[in-house]
């Protein structure tokens, strides 16, 4: 793939479910392969959430130093798209215009703020189109 892409916060949980290894594999490598080349990336909503779900959520939670670990290596290598007035009234023009609920529209915004030309996540429909960005569910076949 060419171009830069954006991950979705259910990438980052589904690479830490070993039940299902399939999943768990695609999500790391791509996860992986995103720090290794600098293709992808994330927006700080993406941080937060999956910081809540590994401290709050999780059955068995991570540690405070593991979660710390995983920030700075994980996830702030990523990070590129961070809260402006521009984004939130971007995602709220999506939201309006393509049904999306807010939390989506965001993951949308950062995606396009961020000139991604792929979003992976898991929760739209493989193979659509928002404008130009392609949205791609790394787990259909």
């Amino acid at each position: 793939m060419e171009g830069r892409y954006f991950l979705d916060t259910d990438i980052f949980l589904w690479s830490f479910d070993e039940s299902d290894p399939d999943r768990c594999q695609i999500a790391r490598k791509l996860i992986g392969t995103a720090l290794a080349e600098h293709v992808g990336i994330i927006s700080y909503q993406v941080v937060e959430e999956v910081l809540s779900l590994v401290l709050d959520r999780f059955e068995v939670k991570l540690s405070s130093g593991d979660s710390e670990t995983y920030l700075e290596r994980v996830l702030l290598p990523l990070c590129e798209v961070y809260p402006t007035a521009e984004l939130y009234q971007s995602a709220l023009t999506l939201a309006d215009e393509r049904k999306l609920s807010y939390r989506d529209a965001l993951i949308v915004a950062g995606a396009r703020w961020g000139s991604c030309k792929v979003l992976f996540s898991g929760k739209f429909t493989h193979g659509g189109h928002i404008g130009a960005l392609a949205l791609y569910n790394p787990f259909e076949t």
